[in-house]
């Protein structure tokens, strides 16, 4: 199972990750707004690009995702407050961007939030799955299990 972080001086570290809840629309509204599936590649590789990597003092409490064929560096943390954080990293640009998507939807919810969501439909509804190599799709699928099954975890725990 993930570690999860729950040390304040590394929660604060993690919760200064620039994509939250907050920059949802900003996050998914470029997406949206781009035009055709070429257009959505561009705003994916964007925000690949701009994610920013996993802090070193994090990266040896962050595990490898199993399922993706790229490298995803994933780390969880709960706020004090309950909070639930995800810092996730791949070397290759369209995965964080996907991952991007991803992390702007579940940073700051609770994890029984996080539990409830419909990623994977989110993912379907933006055109993304369908447009994905299937390792790239299994990659996400993977990505997606991984955060959920831990927030749900979590959830029962609170």
């Amino acid at each position: 199972m993930q570690q999860v972080i729950t040390f304040p001086e590394l929660v604060t570290i993690m919760e200064q990750h620039p994509i939250s809840i907050s920059s949802r629309d900003d996050v998914l509204g470029g997406v949206y707004a781009a035009q055709g599936w070429e257009g959505r590649y561009r705003e994916l590789m964007r925000l690949g690009r701009d994610l920013p990597a996993l802090p070193e003092e994090l990266y040896e409490y962050s595990c490898s995702v199993k399922g993706c064929e790229s490298e995803v560096r994933l780390l969880l943390g709960i706020t004090p407050e309950g909070g639930f954080w995800c810092w996730a990293h791949s070397e290759a640009r369209i995965i964080s961007g996907l991952i991007a998507l991803l992390l702007g939807q579940v940073n700051g919810l609770s994890a029984a939030q996080v539990c409830g969501l419909h990623l994977e439909a989110e993912m379907e509804e933006l055109g993304l799955m369908r447009h994905l190599s299937p390792s790239r799709g299994n990659g996400l699928k993977a990505i997606i299990n991984a955060i959920q099954s831990h927030a749900c975890c979590l959830s029962q725990q609170a």
